[in-house]
């Protein structure tokens, strides 16, 4: 009777871990090893997952029962292509990082990364994907990573009012030290829930329950804290990630009204654009925005991608080593561009892509490739009453990866859960 208690608060914690998802921030050591709260709180549920493991071995006299357990959704293609098969790509991807541990010069660090950025939201990734049995544990999944984003984005907004910001262009970050973190974590929930209330109405939903005032509250809190935190390539993001969900759903059929999507698309951005500039066009962020001879958003990201290729162009099979772009850019930048950086420090390469190449290698970036691959070959293959969920999954991928052209939206905790959270939900 215990263990049936045990494995269902097992369960419900994985279900509930995306709430813990942004205090990564908290810090301390468990026997002289340094972890973040969340690291732990994955470590700890995966001790309990081999238990259970453990227990059906016992149940069953197979010595083989808990490691083909422990891989068997790796090994399940799924589906009748090996495109679609998630277990190769995450395996790549593992052997990737592993490489860049010996590659890079400072092995403690790239440990740390290794550990909390790596192997822990891979590990939560499988529990995920093995625990998930039913429509319950999806919802409660996703109502959690929207619960935590909404308390990020009531932050932002306090912050907004009261005017305490932690950045100095004022923009809104909630509890993180950049805009761009905070809107890295809510707009794959943004557009979610703006999709899920678009579901709703396209149904003819008559009766609002609960349900629905509780996705709109969401919606409009995480939409504004969005607004504020000013990053226009999140916005971008989600406006491709809604219009590739109507892709999604209605495929092949939507081509027959190609061009009223054409012209819907034109308004759309043409509406955004006129919102941002009536609303931000007098703010530095707007006109930052638009500089390229001098110092602005804009050119210090050129500077950064032109410091990554070459580091690439160096180094393009075994990249550069885990969280080394910081400590070459500081040393090498200057001779690259032939002039002093406009910013003298850079912690990633500001591309999601890039940051995979330079950190993983060619054997990491490959790997990011066919894992995305497989998610889009998925829904090919997923029972039909999965696909809502699924279809939702790939909304904040397409966010995360439209998004991490232009920043950094894996290499870092929380931001590489919410990316794993996002595969398994693809893949449900």
């Amino acid at each position: 009777m215990i263990n049936t208690y045990l494995r269902l608060g097992f369960k419900w914690s994985v279900a509930m871990l995306p709430l813990i998802f942004p205090l990564y921030f908290i810090r301390f050591e468990v026997a002289g090893f340094p972890f973040t709260l969340l690291e732990l709180a994955t470590y700890v549920l995966f001790l309990f997952f081999i238990y259970f493991e453990l227990l059906a071995y016992e149940r069953e006299k197979n010595e083989w029962r808990v490691f083909k357990s422990f891989v068997r959704y790796l090994l399940n293609k799924h589906g009748g292509s090996y495109f679609n098969n998630v277990g190769i790509p995450v395996v790549l991807l593992l052997v990737g990082a592993t490489i860049g541990v010996f590659v890079a010069g400072d092995m403690q660090s790239a440990l740390g990364i290794y550990k909390g950025w790596i192997v822990a939201p891979m590990l939560y990734f499988i529990m995920w994907s093995n625990v998930n049995d039913d429509k319950f544990f999806l919802r409660r999944s996703i109502q959690f990573y929207f619960l935590s984003s909404f308390v990020l984005a009531v932050i932002a907004l306090i912050q907004v009012k009261t005017g305490w910001y932690l950045t100095l262009d004022q923009r809104a970050s909630g509890p993180f030290e950049s805009a761009n973190y905070l809107a890295m974590y809510i707009a794959p929930a943004f557009a979610a829930l703006t999709v899920l209330l678009i579901k709703k109405y396209l149904k003819k939903i008559k009766r609002v329950g609960a349900e629905i005032w509780f996705l709109i509250i969401e919606m409009v809190a995480v939409g504004l804290a969005l607004y504020f935190a000013q990053s226009y390539s999140a916005i971008l993001a989600v406006v491709v990630a809604i219009f590739a969900y109507f892709l999604f759903r209605y495929g092949s059929a939507l081509l027959n009204y190609w061009r009223r999507i054409l012209v819907t698309l034109l308004i759309v951005i043409s509406v955004i654009v006129g919102a941002i500039y009536i609303g931000q066009g007098d703010t530095y962020k707007f006109k930052d925005f638009l500089e390229f001879d001098q110092q602005s958003s804009s050119s210090v990201r050129l500077q950064v991608w032109r410091v990554a290729t070459d580091f690439i162009a160096q180094s393009p099979i075994v990249g550069i080593g885990l969280g080394q772009y910081e400590l070459l850019y500081a040393e090498h930048a200057a001779e690259i561009l032939n002039q002093e950086p406009y910013e003298k420090m850079m912690l990633h390469a500001h591309s999601l892509y890039l940051s995979f190449w330079l950190y993983t290698g060619f054997v990491g970036l490959f790997a990011l490739a066919w894992l995305i691959m497989s998610c889009f070959v998925r829904l090919k293959y997923c029972e039909k009453d999965m696909r809502p969920y699924m279809r939702l999954g790939l909304v904040m991928l397409v966010v995360i990866l439209v998004h991490g052209v232009f920043d950094t939206t894996f290499w870092k905790n929380d931001l590489a859960y919410i990316f794993w959270f996002a595969v398994a939900l693809s893949r449900a």
